[in-house]
């Protein structure tokens, strides 16, 4: 869909916000995309079962946006909902404790008109904990910044089996691109780790053009959101879940087939090393 407006034709965005209890900050992320002084975004809040005044702050601050309320469900679910209920060309996600910086949507537009293959973007993000800036990007922990310039992130490059490597909250989509990532966009399965796996069909199906400049700050705050993610696994050490979940993505990567050899051994490789890992923490706790 396109609006036309004063100075020029721009595509319609859908911003995609899931929360939980997040009304003493979820503003911070709205005027962030406000910020972008841009006609045609439609911003939707799916608010996944909080018990604060989330509702309150959006009804008396922000009467623009959708806003929707579910039981909880997980983000999974909350950013599957949001992606139903959307209108929208572009399709970004923003989490409630991030913020987009100015203009990032305008760039993303160029992007998209100047390398026209392009399925999605994935730009880089600053990384916070509480207030305190990280010394690197969140790409640059992985990796992926060797100069400034976009690149197509190729399905064949192994840096993907390592880990998840592009912050959601810096990622837009097309939709006419969603179809090609094959049934639910996000999977609820996954008590987290759902980003890697999301990524992961986006490469392998998609072209994916990376931007190595920082157009978004990933925040964390210790408010007690992120408890109990691991749904029912809780007795669990932390970092046996981490990898439980880890091995479970790269083998659902295995069932997707068609990659190289090379790849597919990398793999296997993986995977392996995860089953070596989680035996033996298991046996140091048993």
């Amino acid at each position: 869909m396109l609006l036309n407006t004063s100075d020029q034709t721009l595509p319609l965005f859908s911003v995609i916000i899931p929360t939980y209890n997040r009304g003493y900050i979820i503003a911070e992320a709205i005027d962030s995309i406000r910020a972008q002084k841009m006609t045609g975004i439609e911003i939707i809040i799916i608010d996944d079962g909080s018990t604060d005044n989330t509702k309150e702050v959006l009804d008396s601050t922000f009467p623009e946006v959708i806003y929707i309320y579910q039981e909880n469900k997980g983000i999974s679910n909350a950013r599957n909902r949001g992606i139903e209920v959307s209108t929208g060309e572009y399709i970004s996600f923003l989490d409630s404790d991030d913020v987009f910086l100015p203009d990032k949507m305008k760039r993303e537009l160029q992007l998209f008109d100047e390398f026209k293959e392009a399925d999605a973007i994935a730009a880089d993000s600053a990384l916070f904990d509480d207030h305190v800036k990280a010394e690197l990007t969140y790409m640059e922990r992985r990796g992926l910044v060797e100069n400034s310039s976009p690149f197509f992130f190729g399905r064949e490059d192994i840096r993907w089996t390592r880990g998840s490597l592009f912050p959601v909250c810096s990622m837009t989509i097309k939709r006419t691109a969603l179809q090609k990532l094959g049934g639910i966009v996000f999977d609820p399965s996954f008590g987290s780790a759902e980003d890697w796996d999301f990524e992961i069909r986006l490469i392998r199906n998609c072209r994916l053009l990376v931007y190595p400049q920082v157009m978004s700050h990933v925040r964390r705050f210790e408010d007690g959101t992120r408890l109990e993610r691991n749904h029912g696994l809780k007795a669990f050490n932390t970092s046996v879940y981490a990898m439980i979940l880890h091995k479970r993505v790269l083998e659902k990567a295995q069932r997707l087939g068609r990659w190289s050899t090379e790849i597919e051994i990398r793999i296997q490789s993986r995977i392996d090393e995860y089953y070596d890992q989680i035996a033996k923490l298991s046996n140091e706790e048993s």
